[in-house]
């Protein structure tokens, strides 16, 4: 992949339609006056946010393995600290998913012109997809 580094002077830039750069103009403002910050914003120390492994309600429901002989035969704290450790699984699948998509936006912003108001926009969206990793 070659990069180069492109500057519009002002005058020259190509023209966006006006609704397409108002709304990149609006997102990202809003990204900057009302944005989430994982570890400010909840108190992931709180009671209500203990994780008890072996909460019944981590025991799997509607699912093939819970259908199996196998399952049922466990005790009920071991169903639910495997029904914990398969959530906790599928959460580190979409921390995967995040990072897929932040590395595509940042590999698309690499290649934007200098002055691009989607580089911007990206930059924010990159931002708030790093806080969505935090929480999983």
């Amino acid at each position: 992949m070659r990069m180069e580094t492109v500057a519009y002077p002002a005058e020259t830039r190509p023209r966006k339609k006006e609704p397409y750069a108002a709304l990149l103009h609006r997102l990202s403002h809003q990204s900057v006056v009302k944005h989430f910050d994982a570890y400010a914003d909840v108190d992931w120390e709180a009671a209500e946010h203990r994780i008890d492994p072996e909460d019944p309600r981590w025991e799997l429901g509607d699912d093939t393995l819970a259908d199996t002989a196998w399952y049922r035969a466990l005790a009920p704290g071991t169903r639910a600290r495997l029904g914990l450790h398969l959530i906790a699984t599928k959460m580190k699948i979409g921390a995967q998913f995040e990072n897929v998509l932040q590395r595509g936006l940042l590999e698309f912003a690499l290649q934007l012109p200098n002055g691009a108001p989607e580089f911007r926009y990206v930059y924010h969206e990159v931002i708030e997809e790093g806080q969505h990793s935090l929480m999983f």
